[in-house]
């Protein structure tokens, strides 16, 4: 993926995240949700995500679409229901974009090094870390468990069977091998830790974030 010249900091990344969610659950309006992912929208295209942007965009219309026209037609009981899991989706549709953005424009080592600049605990970051290096092993994991059973005539059952007890086997095996790793690059030393990577606030991380912020402000007073 290409990517733009500015780069986000992580800190303030975080920072807008954090304000999104709070002007995600301050408005109630379709159009204030929708105006919400459309600045999420402009940062994914300027980061030159176009197709997740995109996706997102279309989930939000058919979920817009679904919520005014399909569901008043439906039982009461069942219009109730869906309406409610509908409001939560297009709330965490503006969310999720600019996470998803944020996530993948941003290393786990620019993240952990904004983390400690903040001077959040270290107990905290060594989670993170392990988490975050948790995940892309499951994946890798299950892609791998997929070819391997593509390979041999197995029914749906036996495939979700064979998949299932593999995820759990390799999971707690990568679990144990993440730990280990871990304690090898001294993340459990309760020394202060330094690190390669180089994070600084930017003036276009302030602009940014004020920009943003006023943006948000202004939906939630109008909305």
């Amino acid at each position: 993926m290409c990517e733009s010249k500015f780069k986000l900091d992580a800190r303030a990344g975080l920072f807008l995240l954090f304000v999104l969610n709070f002007a995600v659950f301050s408005v109630s309006s379709v159009v204030a949700l929708g105006l919400l992912l459309l600045w999420s929208a402009i940062y994914g295209i300027y980061k030159k995500y176009y197709t997740a942007t995109i996706k997102f965009a279309l989930v939000y219309i058919a979920s817009v679409l679904a919520n005014f026209f399909i569901l008043p037609k439906c039982p009461g009981v069942i219009a109730i229901s869906f309406a409610v899991l509908l409001i939560y989706a297009l709330k965490i549709l503006p969310i999720a974009l600019f996470g998803y953005v944020f996530a993948k424009t941003t290393t786990l080592q620019e993240l952990t090094a904004s983390l400690r600049k903040i001077h959040f605990p270290e107990s905290i970051i060594t989670g993170l870390s392990i988490t975050l290096r948790y995940f892309p092993a499951l994946k890798e994991d299950y892609y791998q468990t997929r070819d391997a059973m593509k390979l041999k005539n197995m029914s749906f059952i036996e495939k979700m069977s064979g998949l299932v007890i593999t995820t759990i086997t390799r999971a707690s095996m990568n679990i144990e091998d993440l730990s280990l790793a871990a304690t090898v690059r001294g993340i459990d030393n309760p020394i202060k830790k330094s690190s390669m990577t180089t994070v600084h606030i930017k003036k276009g991380d302030i602009f940014v974030c004020l920009v943003s912020v006023l943006y948000y402000f202004l939906i939630c007073k109008e909305f």
